[in-house]
């Protein structure tokens, strides 16, 4: 089993190497990556963002909160990358609404 950390790291590895990303909002520039992630994921996403940033692949604007909450703004047109939730009803819920970009 992989640990949580690992798995999003392959996920931001995979979202960034498709280029996803490049929306801006508030403190967020055009070309900074805006990632909505629960909340529970504060600490890895973090330590994940940081070690991207020092690599020099870009900024990544994280901003967190429960996967309902973050879910609901997307649908109301919130500029969102990427979305890490911690339950996969919101996930399902956002891909049957057409919120989602294989």
């Amino acid at each position: 089993m992989i640990s949580r950390r690992r798995f999003l790291s392959a996920a931001l590895a995979v979202a960034f190497g498709l280029g996803i990303g490049g929306l801006g909002a508030g403190v967020a520039r055009a070309d900074d990556t805006i990632v909505f992630a629960a909340v529970s994921t504060k600490d890895a996403m973090t330590d994940i963002a940081n070690d991207f940033a020092a690599a020099g692949k870009g900024k990544v604007v994280l901003s967190f909160g429960a996967s309902g909450d973050l879910a609901k703004q997307i649908e109301n047109g919130a500029p969102a990358g990427i979305f890490i939730s911690a339950d996969t009803k919101w996930v399902d819920y956002l891909d049957k609404k057409k919120f989602l970009v294989a």
